[in-house]
């Protein structure tokens, strides 16, 4: 129970022995005014603090959605990343398979000069 409520109650109650009660039904007055107030302002307080949950709620499903493009953008980096090399492997078997080629052409190129050079 709250101080101005629990004021309230307190001069209700003195009120029932009270021989002045003009002077206590102005003090019971100002307390329920006192507690009025303090209702209204609980009211905008607690909807000041719906307000900010409802905020963050709306940021944190922004932040959700983020994160979850990130994953895929990161899902789609790895297939790439993965074909990529798959590439470059290719890549270097058909090099070594040139140089062979190369090797071999070079190879019957010089038996070719050395026949004519017997001739």
């Amino acid at each position: 129970m709250s101080d101005a409520a629990r004021s309230l109650a307190e001069m209700a109650e003195a009120l029932k022995t009270s021989t002045n009660a003009q002077k206590s039904a102005e003090e019971l007055a100002a307390t329920a005014e006192e507690l009025s107030t303090n209702a209204d302002e609980l009211k905008a307080s607690s909807q000041q603090i719906s307000t900010a949950i409802e905020q963050i709620n709306k940021a944190a499903s922004v932040q959700a959605k983020a994160a979850e493009a990130s994953n895929a953008v990161g899902a789609q980096m790895r297939g790439n990343a993965k074909s990529m090399g798959e590439r470059a492997d290719l890549s270097v078997e058909k090099a070594l398979a040139m140089q062979r080629l190369l090797v071999s052409n070079k190879a019957n190129v010089d038996t070719l000069i050395d026949r004519k050079s017997v001739v």
